[in-house]
Formats: structure tokens, C-alpha cells, sequence
């Protein structure tokens, strides 16, 4: 039997309104697998997807699942990017600046 990589728990086992550890839970053993990933309807009716990413001896571990719909990590990732151009920026217009002023004397 071929392990899935997408499982709805929701659709496929029939619960709904349940927790990440609820729905980490109905996966069955025979299916958990690295980088499952898991969609499911929450208590606020709201689809969640989440993706296992770590050793299967771990699996249980809700710390371990990483949710697909936040998109902190990234936006924190791209907030440092732009203040590094930003200050990268700054420079390169003072070094132009005093070459301007410079030339002008």
C-alpha cells in the first residue's frame, strides 16, 4: 500500500471541528510518513493545513507540524532582506552624495 502525501482528514475519516492533535491523531500508523501533509476543518470552521517535517518517531509532536497557511517565517525573513537593502542603500547614496559635493567644489 502506497503511503499518501495529502490526506483530508475532514473528508476522509469524517471529522470535523477538531484540533491539530486530534487530527495528527486519526492518521493512521500505516500512512504517517516525513512531509505528510494534513488539511482538516478546526473548531472555528476554518481549514487548517499543516506539514509533518521531522523524524516519524516524532509524529505526535504538534511543535513538529508546520503551518502551511502562516506566513510569519516568511514575512520576517522578507522585513530583514529589506532593512539590509535599505541600509545597503544608504550607503551607496552617501558615497554618491560626497562624490557629488565633492565635484562641485
Amino acid at each position: 500500500m502506497e503511503k499518501e502525501s495529502f490526506i483530508n482528514i475532514t473528508d476522509t475519516y469524517n471529522k470535523s471541528n477538531i484540533t491539530l492533535v486530534e487530527a495528527i491523531q486519526t492518521v493512521p500508523v500505516i500512512q504517517r510518513k516525513e512531509g505528510l501533509v494534513i488539511t482538516f476543518s478546526d473548531s472555528e470552521n476554518n481549514w487548517r493545513i499543516y506539514q509533518f517535517r521531522d523524524d516519524l518517531s516524532q509524529f505526535s509532536n504538534e511543535d513538529l507540524w508546520v503551518d502551511l497557511y502562516d506566513f510569519t517565517p516568511y514575512i520576517k525573513g522578507l522585513e530583514k532582506r529589506v532593512r539590509r537593502i535599505r541600509k545597503e542603500s544608504t550607503t551607496i547614496n552617501k558615497s554618491i552624495n560626497s562624490r557629488i559635493t565633492w565635484e562641485i567644489l
